[in-house]
């Protein structure tokens, strides 16, 4: 056995661990951000002629698009904190390869959302101390954030659909 053979195998385990782990923290950060993406999309679409041509393909990441919806006003600054937040722990989850979320990887996410939501979404898991979360308190907490974080989407877009002035 060579010391190709050797890196090999360990390099199969370590994807093996991650893609197929029993953890789904990351896989429901991954889905929420792609359902966000999903409305940015649609806002772009309703508001730029032509959009599909930066929504559609690789052209434009999911940071060109929100970076265009706030120049274009079409969300506010606190929703732009909140999927800038999101999505910087989605880049964390994809790039640096997390096999599970701590609570510690939603700090800047918990900062943009502000201390209600992160005291109701601690209370929704009957979290007593954010030091002592134990994983099934973690999913719950992250369902309660990510649920939110879609919510706060969803009501941009049916806000943004309704809006007249398109340019």
């Amino acid at each position: 056995m060579t010391i190709k053979d050797v890196n090999l195998k360990e390099i199969t385990s370590q994807l093996n661990e991650y893609v197929f782990t029993d953890d789904v923290t990351v896989t429901w950060v991954l889905r929420a951000h792609l359902a966000i993406e999903s409305s940015i999309d649609k806002i772009l679409n309703a508001f730029i002629p032509r959009a599909n041509k930066i929504t559609s393909g690789s052209k434009f990441s999911f940071s060109h698009k929100l970076e265009l919806c706030h120049a274009m006003e079409l969300i506010n600054d606190r929703m732009y904190a909140i999927l800038k937040a999101l999505n910087q722990l989605r880049n964390n989850c994809a790039h640096q390869l997390l096999s599970s979320i701590k609570f510690s990887d939603l700090n800047k996410l918990n900062s943009a959302l502000g201390k209600e939501t992160v005291e109701s979404g601690l209370q929704s898991a009957s979290v007593i101390s954010s030091n002592m979360i134990d994983s099934i308190q973690l999913q719950k907490y992250l369902i309660y954030v990510l649920s939110s974080c879609v919510a706060q989407m969803s009501a941009w877009l049916a806000l943004s659909l309704s809006h007249d002035e398109k340019i």
